[in-house]
Formats: C-alpha cells, sequence, structure tokens
C-alpha cells in the first residue's frame, strides 16, 4: 500500500513539475512574439524617408565632358541641343542631407566644398522624387539649393532651397535633439550607401564623446564626434545620425574598418546652428530656451583617417 501511495505521489508530482515546465514555455514564447517587429515602424519609416535628402550629381558620358576624362561640363557651358540631351542624363547619388527647418537641408560640409569653391549650387532629390532602385533621377526630378552656411572644421553645411525653385511637394522636418547621446544607446542612420537610396541602418553609440580633426584637407581642428556602429558607406556622408526618437544627434562625416562610424556631435550642430545667419535662428533660440548644454564633459581623444563620400 505505502508503496502503491509513494508511486501516485510521485506520479502527482511529476505530472506537477511538467505542467509547471509548459507553462513557463508558453509564457516565454508569448513574450517572444510580443517583440517589435521593426526596429522603425513604418510610420517612422515614412517620416525618416521624407525628411532625408540625397545630395546628386549629373552623370555624364566622356564624349560629352569639356574637361578631363570623366569631368561634367557647367551647365552654363552646354549649347541648347547639349541642354536638351542633358535633361535625359542620370543623377547619381553621392552624398546624403536632411531638413531641420522649412526648406532649410542639414548636410556635412565635404559634401559641397567642390560646389563652395566654384560658387555653384547643389542639386538636391527628395524621397518623392527617387524614381527607381538604382539611385538615379531623370528629366529635373530634383531642386537647386544654395548654400547658406559652411564649417569646414566642423564637416557641417546649411543649405537653401533655391530662390524661384519649384516648392517642394512634400517633406517632413527631422527634430535636433537637444540631450545629448549616451553609450550603449541605439542609434539609426538613413542614407545613400554606394548610391543605393535611402537605405537604413542600425547600431549602438559606442562612444558618446570622441575628438578629433574632421576629414577636410589642411582642417587639423579638433570637434567632436559621435562614435557608433551603425553601417555607413560611401554615399551616407551628411546624413542623419538618429536616436530612437527620430532625433538627430549626429552628422554622418566618416567610416572605417570594423563598422566604426564618425559624426558630427549634436553639440557641434548646435554651436553651428547658432553661429550661422538670420536662416537658422529660430533654431538657435529654440536651444537656448530649452537650455540644452553646448559642450558635453570628458570627450575622448581619437585619431582617424579618412572620410566617406
Amino acid at each position: 500500500m505505502l508503496k502503491t501511495f509513494l508511486k501516485k505521489k510521485v506520479v502527482m508530482v511529476t505530472s506537477v513539475l511538467l505542467l509547471l515546465l509548459l507553462l513557463i514555455m508558453s509564457c516565454s514564447c508569448g513574450s517572444a512574439t510580443q517583440m517589435p517587429q521593426y526596429a522603425r515602424t513604418p510610420g517612422q519609416m515614412a517620416e525618416i524617408n521624407n525628411g532625408v535628402v540625397a545630395l546628386i550629381a549629373p552623370v555624364f558620358s566622356i564624349a560629352q565632358a569639356e574637361g578631363e576624362e570623366g569631368d561634367a561640363p557647367a551647365e552654363d557651358a552646354l549649347t541648347a541641343e547639349e541642354q536638351e540631351e542633358a535633361q535625359s542624363i542620370s543623377y547619381r547619388i553621392y552624398c546624403t542631407g536632411a531638413f531641420i527647418a522649412e526648406n532649410l537641408v542639414l548636410t556635412a560640409q565635404h559634401c559641397i566644398d567642390d560646389a563652395e569653391e566654384e560658387g555653384q549650387r547643389v542639386r538636391i532629390g527628395t524621397y518623392d522624387d527617387y524614381i527607381d532602385t538604382q539611385a538615379t533621377f531623370r528629366n529635373r526630378r530634383w531642386r537647386y539649393f544654395d548654400i547658406v552656411a559652411s564649417d569646414a572644421a566642423n564637416d557641417l553645411a546649411l543649405l537653401r532651397l533655391a530662390e524661384g525653385e519649384p516648392s517642394l511637394r512634400s517633406y517632413e522636418i527631422l527634430e535636433l535633439a537637444l540631450a545629448d547621446p549616451r553609450n550603449g544607446e541605439f542609434v539609426f542612420c538613413m542614407g545613400h550607401p554606394r548610391g543605393l537610396g535611402w537605405t537604413l541602418t542600425y547600431g549602438v553609440v559606442s562612444q558618446a564623446t570622441r575628438v578629433g580633426a574632421a576629414a577636410t584637407p589642411g582642417n587639423d581642428t579638433r570637434t567632436i564626434f559621435v562614435q557608433s556602429s551603425a553601417q555607413a558607406f560611401f554615399g551616407n556622408s551628411g546624413g542623419p545620425l538618429m536616436n530612437s526618437d527620430n532625433q538627430i544627434i549626429g552628422v554622418v562625416s566618416r567610416g572605417g574598418p570594423w563598422h566604426i562610424v564618425m559624426s558630427v556631435h549634436i553639440s557641434m550642430i548646435r554651436e553651428f546652428i547658432c553661429a550661422s545667419d538670420e536662416n537658422s535662428l529660430h533654431l538657435c533660440t529654440y536651444f537656448l530656451s530649452a537650455g540644452a548644454e553646448s559642450t558635453p564633459e570628458a570627450p575622448l581623444q581619437m585619431t582617424v583617417q579618412g572620410h566617406q563620400r
């Protein structure tokens, strides 16, 4: 009798333990299915896509080039026939930017240094005008922007829709962060790596404050970067590094091996905007009224060469 009773007890205890194990497993599976399906939701992606722009350049054939091989002739140097032909020329993406105010784009200075030196305007295409997956724009599906401010030392530039250009059909203004980034937080890059338009990558802040020289020719002034593991390649330069709230915390300046990406720190962006002309005065007032700090504490020194373009 005692043996039978003990056997029944063992069976009951074993059954209860198995039941508890099944309940625990089902809870674990249930919680797994409740995890977010997207790094960025479709709504967030739409906001980012419409807030990010492409800096583009015409793809001329060698036969059309009047200067050295591969150079594009100035538009005012083209004949009427050549200008008509140019309307069907493809436009490749070479850099990225982001709307931070009405008709005002923030990008990297090294993306516009040639245009600035030659006194030219910058062609910009928006997500609405992006027509295929090969990173090309046809039939003047872009707008001219003027360079209104630039800072080679910190690799930053502001562009504004040129007077007389058609108004943009739609775009989103991406918010500039008031808080400085922190080590370990998730970050996102939106840009055009190797010309692949509107590509999202993500990573973490590896080091929130790195100090080094911006990768502009002849520059040895030290600036502050955000180091992150969000992948960036040629074409990502000038694009926004964003936190989980879709706020800009940096501007992509350079990449390197082992997924090391350096973006100009939001504190330097604040200083640049406040030092710029009246086009960004309201943004400076916004920063000051919110009590944003101008410089992060204890930045780390770094030595990194090369930049994305």
